[in-house]
């Protein structure tokens, strides 16, 4: 239920260690005007009944409830896929500044 980032299967207490530890959880990072794109590694599998472990999460935080784009979320099985996802989001972000401001 618990993993590393490498997807190595974890005991709580492990977890929750690496968990409290803000440069192991962080991956990438990025604003773009008054978005925030974070990319976290969250350790618990949220695949959901897929046999993938999703244990990586990219999350955009806008400045107002009514944007579409605000709490959007993806997550990934590996850093490897969470930080190409994080590339996209940030292309999906950018196309979303540039298509407002004309």
């Amino acid at each position: 239920m618990y993993y590393d980032k490498d997807g190595k299967s974890i005991s709580l207490m492990e977890w929750a260690d690496l968990f409290e530890d803000m440069k192991y959880r962080k991956v990438m990072d990025t604003y773009i005007k008054n978005y925030h794109v974070s990319t976290v590694w969250i350790g618990l599998n949220h695949s959901f009944g897929s046999e993938d472990i999703r244990i990586f999460e990219t999350m955009i935080f806008g400045d107002n409830e009514d944007d579409e784009l605000d709490g959007w979320m993806e997550r990934y099985r590996t850093e490897e896929e969470a930080r190409l996802g994080h590339e996209e989001v940030i292309k999906l972000v950018k196309a979303n500044v540039n298509e407002k401001d004309t």
